[in-house]
């Protein structure tokens, strides 16, 4: 349910992934389709979400290894992460694809031996598995109150989907390519989330025996249950190791591209904008990205509810924005291309989803982003004071690795 919750504002992306190719994401999206001063806004909010990610995944990675390894400061594990991450986006686009690929494997193969040993359980003693229907639909909690809580919870677990439609420049099929990618990107993810989440609960069996709050100790117990301490504390490490790395590539990736498109247009920094001649990446962006998130971690080490709240603000409302801006797009300027699904139903019911998750959101949280959003809109105030331009440049040069 919260996978076809996203599927409106993924299918938005997908849209206009094909018709504005732009490494600016939401932000150019906006620029294009409303006007530039609101791209500016929505790519200064964003970057609430794409600064603020790898801080998260960075904090959450070391916490989570320190628990098993504390032997080891927690702070030496978010700069191990991040000089790993920036290292590598450093490199280029095609390198980051490569390690990208590399950690996918393996998160499929720890994924694959913990369905095979369940398997193996069963087979051995059925009596440790409990196969029911229960993890799917269990009518003692199936209420649309619930539900409806439950979804805007469970939606928020496939941001980043977003990210790709930042390498719109540099991806060889372009927008096409990108667009195919988005929604492919979003059905993977929920088949993956089904298959852990299924089998975590038929090694689990009763999920009652865990206290309100901790539902995230589900997964660790199943892999201790079918494959002893052994593999809880190895699954626990690596994955901990290439999730927090793999996140914060792909976030820096997608952040530097956005700071790159909005340094070209002058909306930040100039330099910014700057591309390695022979990698052809934005490099000083990526640097800038890679110290900022180092500085972010230790800033907000402890803090990971603070953080996941702002991300999800920055994330909620430059997805409201591409609905909207779907919708104006084939509604009033490109009216002979408008399908009443694609550019009209599906960037309505985008809208409310969003809307409706932003309702569940924390209070704290609304009032930190908007915080943020008025220090964009004092901006905004100051470039039109003193006549600075305010313009989304879709003919910048392209960055091709």
């Amino acid at each position: 349910l919260g996978a076809i919750a996203m599927f409106f504002t993924a299918y938005s992306y997908s849209t206009l992934s094909q018709h504005i190719s732009s490494s600016g994401s939401a932000y150019a999206y906006a620029g294009v389709c409303i006007n530039p001063a609101v791209g500016f806004l929505t790519g200064w909010i964003l970057l609430l979400d794409y600064l603020l990610f790898p801080t998260l995944v960075a904090v959450l990675g070391g916490v989570a290894v320190h628990a098993i390894l504390p032997q080891i400061p927690v702070w030496v594990w978010p700069l191990i992460y991040v000089a790993i991450g920036t290292g590598v986006n450093y490199l280029g686009i095609q390198q980051t694809a490569k390690f990208d690929k590399l950690l996918v494997f393996i998160q499929l193969g720890i994924l694959a031996i913990f369905v095979l040993l369940i398997v193996r359980l069963l087979m051995l003693d059925s009596s440790q598995i409990t196969l029911s229907f229960r993890p799917f639909f269990d009518s003692q909690w199936f209420t649309p109150g619930l539900i409806a809580t439950a979804i805007s919870v469970a939606a928020l677990n496939f941001l980043g989907f977003d990210a790709i439609s930042t390498l719109s420049e540099e991806s060889e099929g372009g927008g096409r390519a990108v667009s195919k990618a988005t929604l492919l990107a979003l059905v993977l993810a929920t088949v993956l989330f089904i298959i852990v989440v299924a089998f975590a609960a038929f090694a689990t069996g009763n999920v009652d025996r865990f206290a309100e709050g901790n539902a995230t100790n589900v997964d660790r117990f199943a892999e201790g249950n079918v494959g002893g301490i052994w593999l809880k504390v190895a699954f626990s490490i690596i994955v901990a190791f290439v999730c927090a790395v793999g996140n914060i590539i792909t976030a820096q990736t997608a952040v530097s591209r956005v700071l790159f498109s909005m340094g070209r247009d002058r909306m930040l920094p100039a330099f910014l904008a700057h591309v390695h001649t022979t990698r052809k990446t934005p490099d000083y962006a990526i640097l800038f990205t890679g110290g900022v998130t180092l500085l972010l971690s230790y800033l907000f080490s402890g803090k990971i509810e603070s953080i996941s709240t702002l991300v999800n603000f920055g994330a909620l409302f430059a997805f409201f924005v591409v609905n909207l801006c779907v919708f104006i797009l084939f509604n009033f300027r490109m009216k002979a291309q408008r399908r009443i699904f694609a550019h009209v139903i599906s960037p309505i019911m985008g809208m409310i989803v969003i809307g409706y998750v932003c309702l569940n959101m924390n209070i704290h949280a609304l009032i930190l982003g908007i915080s943020w959003a008025a220090i964009g809109i004092a901006i905004l105030c100051y470039r039109k004071a003193h006549n600075q331009n305010i313009a989304i440049d879709l003919e910048g040069k392209k960055l091709l690795d």
